[in-house]
């Protein structure tokens, strides 16, 4: 299923909000724990707005800019759901 760069946009902004609102429910305890050797909540947290800050900023350009900056998709990539059921997956192999 292709999805339009609204329903994109409004897909990511409802996740934002959601995300927002778990972590201020959260006590500063909570943020800062994490298990042995493996990233704090905090971290994750950090991770996340490093990994989609660029995606933010380029769903803002034109496709042609997209296009002339990365070239043109040969390939459709996965839907939502079989992303979802493959990164599930690779969690529950121990990945």
């Amino acid at each position: 299923m292709e999805y339009s760069k609204k329903e994109i946009i409004e897909f990511l902004t409802e996740g934002a909000q959601n995300l927002t609102s778990w972590y201020v429910d959260r006590p500063v305890e909570v943020i800062e724990l994490g298990p042995e050797g493996a990233w704090t909540t905090g971290q994750h947290l950090l991770h996340m707005i490093k990994s989609t800050k660029p995606l933010a900023v380029g769903i803002g350009y034109p496709r042609l800019i997209l296009r002339l900056k990365f070239g043109k998709v040969t390939a459709l990539g996965l839907g939502y759901e079989e992303l979802v059921k493959k990164y599930t997956d690779a969690i529950s192999a121990g990945g």
